[in-house]
Formats: structure tokens, C-alpha cells, sequence
């Protein structure tokens, strides 16, 4: 539906149209630092870094990381 890829503004937009929420209402769990992260937080989202590897680069600004997806419930709470 979205000619924009990540991190792309309009591709998030449509994410919180569709989930009928507000950014701040909002997690956005992606595997790509440059593309669903960063784009989540320009967005406005909470991003949330699924990186299962051990040695996972820093990125340049803190941000929630996952390792196992069923980590994610418990770490936005």
C-alpha cells in the first residue's frame, strides 16, 4: 500500500493508521537498526530492536533490545 520503504515517514504513518493508535501508544519491533529503529523513532514510536545474536553492535542511541520475541511482553511493561 506504500510506495515508501523504512525508514521511510509514510510507511509508519500508515502502521498507526492501520493500528488506529498514536505514536506514543505505539511499539515497533524491527530487526534492522537503519530501517524499523530509526524510523520508529522518527515516527514517534517506542522501537524496539529484535536482535537475537549476542555480539549486536551499540547502536548510537539507547534502545529496548530484544533477543527472543517472547522477551518483548515483559520488557514494555
Amino acid at each position: 500500500e506504500v510506495t515508501d520503504e523504512k525508514p521511510g515517514e509514510k510507511f509508519f504513518r500508515l502502521c498507526l493508521e492501520k493500528a488506529n493508535c498514536s505514536a506514543a501508544q505505539c511499539a515497533f519491533v524491527g530487526d534492522s537498526l537503519k530501517k524499523d529503529v530509526i524510523g520508529a523513532q522518527r515516527a514517534g514510536m517506542c522501537p524496539v530492536w529484535y536482535h537475537p545474536q549476542e555480539d549486536a553492535p551499540e547502536p548510537a542511541e539507547p534502545v529496548l533490545r530484544i533477543r527472543r520475541l517472547d522477551e518483548l511482553h515483559a520488557r514494555l511493561l
